[in-house]
């Protein structure tokens, strides 16, 4: 499946989260999400809008809390994305 990202769109790998088969207490499930917000500080772009410049599949890039909060998440190949807009992302590396 081919998609086309418009304008100054940028799809990114969304983490997977991992699954706990064990309940765990107040402080390890702390720690844990704690861990999980470190992987969204490196995100992998997965596709760019015609617009986009600068920014190219594969890059590992940065986006601030803040915007991946207001993210939209669309589901791509049966995997979910991250929408965001090109000056969303701080750091491309």
């Amino acid at each position: 499946m081919s998609i086309k990202v418009k304008g100054h769109r940028v799809l990114l790998n969304r983490p997977v989260k991992e699954e706990r088969l064990i309940k765990l207490s107040p402080e390890m499930e702390e720690a844990m999400e704690f861990e999980e917000l470190k992987k969204l500080k490196n995100l992998e772009v997965f596709a760019v809008g015609e617009e986009v410049q600068g920014i190219n599949v594969g890059d590992k890039v940065y986006v601030q809390l803040m915007s991946l909060q207001s993210a939209e998440l669309v589901e791509v190949e049966g995997n979910e994305k991250i929408m965001v807009r090109s000056s969303d992302i701080a750091i491309i590396w």
